[in-house]
């Protein structure tokens, strides 16, 4: 019986042991991201929760469509940080703890994979994204407030039905403008872009920084 529990026992070191060098791995991965973090994320009792923060890097999920990609890789990130700080802590991790590494892991590095893509110029601007940038400067121009807040609602509010050169139209779906444009490219008919609230206000704020 002693016999067993210790071959159990030195299992389950050599488990951990194997874990924690995959942390290192993991912390080294997601370090360069978290200096763009807006605070310390923590995990819950379980290897399923997080907290700590209620903010864009924090424990919400919403809006995460709308972020960039570098916005996506701090949130992810964030959350592999936080995972490997409890694997560290935890003196019998069990499968859980390397499932949930493996994935936010996996999830950071896939969103380095497509940055990188794109930054070779594998992906590409949506073709209506500088007239879009147009039309919210032309109605930036006709409103009397100076309130950035005041000017994004009424920005998103009043792009409604216009249109401008590849744009065909663009429709209020509940909290989403659907932006449709021309396009030329057979491979790809789907010619409709969903874009929330928060993401036209980034362009907004963009652009009144830049006059």
């Amino acid at each position: 019986m002693v016999d067993k529990y210790k071959a159990d026992q030195h299992l389950a070191d050599v488990r951990r042991q194997m874990l924690l060098e995959d942390v290192g791995i993991a912390e080294r991965l997601a370090l360069p991201h978290l200096k763009h973090a807006k605070g310390i994320l923590l995990m819950g009792q379980d290897y399923e929760s997080f907290g700590g923060v209620g903010i864009p890097t924090g424990a919400s999920a919403a809006g995460f469509g709308e972020m960039s990609n570098s916005e996506k890789s701090v949130w992810v990130a964030c959350r592999l940080w936080a995972v490997c700080q409890k694997i560290k802590s935890d003196k019998s991790p069990g499968a859980a703890a390397g499932q949930t590494l493996d994935k936010y892991k996996g999830w950071l590095k896939d969103l380095e994979s497509h940055r990188k893509k794109s930054s070779k110029g594998g992906e590409s601007k949506r073709k209506y994204s500088e007239d879009l940038n147009m039309l919210i400067k032309e109605v930036i121009s006709t409103l009397k407030s100076e309130k950035v807040e005041i000017i994004k609602n009424e920005v998103f509010k009043k792009l409604q039905g216009e249109a401008r050169g590849v744009i065909e139209k663009i429709e209020l779906k509940e909290d989403k403008l659907l932006v449709s444009w021309s396009s030329e490219d057979a491979r790809n008919p789907d010619r409709t872009e969903s874009i929330g609230k928060s993401a036209i206000s980034k362009r907004v704020s963009m652009i009144i920084s830049r006059t």
